[in-house]
């Protein structure tokens, strides 16, 4: 799923866009894989133009709103906005081995997002959930606490963010068997 974003991302890149990968996409780059996703997450300005790239490279648009298909392969795109939450400043450009590039969501702003994500889905063991505690552990020392607590204090993952953040203090201590901070 990660090439055939790559792909969509160079078409819309031909046509003067910025696509930003983000979601459950963006997820399984930065888990390298270990995290599946069922669909592409595309924010880009412009999503009028961001259709007609879509539509001339197959897709079709679904049954429901902002969702596209590539009939043949099965392959969904949604474009759930045209602006991010998170911080333009901390999109990262990542080169996949195929050589393809892929703009994508900040670390930080990912995992503030499955975060707000687990909190609207309210299961103690949905993906969301599990994606965001496994990036906080797999980046812990990467983590920009400061600006993810003060992030969530804002949105609905406020009240959530400092047992994600324990929790995932604890499950990195398992894994490298440090002593998790008090």
């Amino acid at each position: 799923m990660v090439r055939a974003a790559a792909l969509v991302v160079r078409a819309m890149e031909e046509r003067g866009l910025f696509p930003v990968v983000v979601g459950g996409t963006a997820a399984a780059i930065y888990t390298e894989g270990s995290e599946a996703t069922e669909d592409i997450d595309l924010v880009v300005k412009g999503r009028h133009l961001a259709l007609d790239v879509l539509a001339a490279l197959g897709f079709k648009q679904g049954a429901s709103a902002g969702v596209w298909w590539y009939p043949r392969l099965h392959i969904p795109i949604e474009i759930p906005d045209t602006v991010s939450a998170g911080d333009p400043h901390r999109v990262i450009d990542v080169v996949l081995e195929s050589g393809l590039r892929v703009h994508v969501i900040g670390l930080d702003d990912l995992i503030l997002d499955r975060m707000d994500q687990a909190a609207a889905q309210g299961s103690p063991t949905g993906d969301a959930r599990r994606q965001t505690l496994l990036l906080m552990a797999m980046y812990w020392e990467d983590l920009d606490q400061h600006y993810i607590r003060e992030q969530a204090r804002r949105r609905s993952a406020g009240d959530d963010c400092e047992r994600f953040l324990a929790e995932a203090a604890r499950l990195r201590a398992e894994v490298t068997n440090e002593h998790p901070p008090d």
